[in-house]
C-alpha cells in the first residue's frame, strides 16, 4: 500500500470539511442577515406611517448592515463565479493558454484585494485611534467598517485559489472550459 497516497488524502480531508463548513455558515449568515434587515425595515415603515414613531438608530444600522452584506455577498460571488467578467480575450486564446490568462487575472485580483485589506485596516485603525463613534448607535465607527478588510481577505484568498486552480490545470494539460 502506498503510504504517501493515504497520508496525503487524509491530510486534506479535514481542511476541505472545514472550508465547506465555513462556506455553509457564510451563506446562512448572508441569508439570515438579509432576512433580518427586511423584517426590521418593514417594522420601521409600519411604525413610521401607522404610529408616527420611528427608531432613530435604524437608518444607521441598516447602512452598516448593507456594507456588511455587500462585502459578504461579493466574497460568496467570487466563490461561485457570479461576478461579471469579460471573457472575449480568454475565449480567443487558443487551448490551455486560457488557463494562464485566467491565472494571471485571478492573481491580479488577489493582489488588488491585498491592497484593499491594507488600506481597510489602516482606515479602521485611524477610526479606532481617533475614537470616532456612530451618530445614532454610539458604537465605535471602526466596528462597522471591519467587514471591508475581513471580507476582502476572503475574496483575495478565493482569487488566489482560482489562480492556483488554473495554473494546476495548465500544468496538467487540462482543456480550458469556460
Amino acid at each position: 500500500m502506498d503510504v504517501s497516497a493515504v497520508s496525503l488524502s487524509s491530510h486534506y480531508w479535514p481542511m476541505k470539511k472545514i472550508i465547506k463548513w465555513m462556506e455553509h455558515i457564510e451563506e446562512w449568515v448572508l441569508a439570515y442577515t438579509l432576512l433580518m434587515i427586511v423584517i426590521l425595515s418593514f417594522i420601521q415603515v409600519v411604525l413610521r406611517y401607522a404610529f408616527h414613531y420611528n427608531f432613530t438608530w435604524f437608518e444607521e444600522f441598516g447602512r452598516y448592515v448593507c456594507i456588511f452584506l455587500t462585502f459578504l455577498g461579493a466574497s460568496i460571488a467570487v466563490k461561485t463565479g457570479a461576478h461579471f467578467s469579460m471573457d472575449a480575450v480568454v475565449q480567443a486564446v487558443p487551448g490551455r493558454a486560457a488557463h494562464l490568462m485566467k491565472a494571471l487575472v485571478n492573481f491580479c485580483c488577489g493582489l488588488f484585494f491585498i491592497i484593499i485589506i491594507y488600506y481597510g485596516i489602516l482606515h479602521c485603525m485611524k477610526l479606532q485611534r481617533f475614537g470616532v463613534k456612530t451618530a445614532a448607535m454610539r458604537i465605535p465607527m471602526y466596528i462597522p467598517y471591519l467587514s471591508i478588510p475581513i471580507f476582502s481577505f476572503t475574496m483575495g484568498l478565493r482569487f488566489f485559489g482560482k489562480s492556483f486552480f488554473h495554473l494546476k490545470a495548465f500544468a496538467h494539460n487540462d482543456p480550458f472550459q469556460p
